[in-house]
This record gives structure tokens, sequence and C-alpha cells, in this order.
């Protein structure tokens, strides 16, 4: 069984992580991101979730 890796540190993930389209975050990484990058994080999955919406038509 292949393992899932935080792409900020490389440990392997057991329990809980943040998925962000920069890729897979382990929570004490994702603490430690600044409020302006999580923001842009965000941004960039609502973009994506709107343009599948759109093409859904």
């Amino acid at each position: 069984m292949k393992t899932l890796k935080c792409t900020r540190c490389g440990k392997e993930i057991k329990g809980g992580f943040y998925n962000a389209p920069s890729g897979a975050s382990c929570c004490e990484c994702w603490d430690k991101v600044p409020q302006k990058e999580k923001n842009k994080e965000l941004e960039k999955a609502l973009s994506k979730l709107a343009s599948i919406g759109r093409n859904l038509k």
C-alpha cells in the first residue's frame, strides 16, 4: 500500500491532513503556512471547481 506524505516536510501522514491544490500537507505544516498563502490555495480550489461547473452545463 502506498503511503501519503506531506509535500512540505516529507513525513508520512497518519490521520487528518489538508489537501490543498499544491499538495497534501500535514496539520503541523499547514498551521505554519501564512494566511495569505492559505487564501491563494482556497482561490485556486474554488476556481477549479467553478471551471468544472461551467463545463458540466
